[in-house]
């Protein structure tokens, strides 16, 4: 299953607030995403384009030491406006 993202706002240039589910693995309402870089390949969770390591992307921020389960997810950050995040 792909997750589904029905929206991203921006919260400052390093941070995003997403709306995700997934059928599988549950639903985030309001999860805060922070900008950093991409510590794997992978695909961005909004567009599908693939996510190279290295590239700048916003990963869901852990909170409290606990993993959520779509901590390995990944949005590219130049897919989302307003979010002047530099390399």
């Amino acid at each position: 299953y792909e997750p589904f993202i029905s929206s991203v706002e921006r919260r400052s240039s390093s941070t995003i607030v997403v709306s995700w589910s997934d059928a599988t693995r549950g639903r985030y309402l309001d999860q805060v995403w922070r900008a950093g870089y991409a510590r794997a390949a992978g695909f961005c969770g909004l567009t599908g384009i693939p996510v190279r390591r290295g590239d700048v992307v916003f990963r869901p921020l852990l909170r409290g030491g606990v993993a959520p389960v779509n901590a390995f997810d990944m949005i590219l950050a130049d897919r989302v406006p307003g979010a002047a995040v530099e390399r």
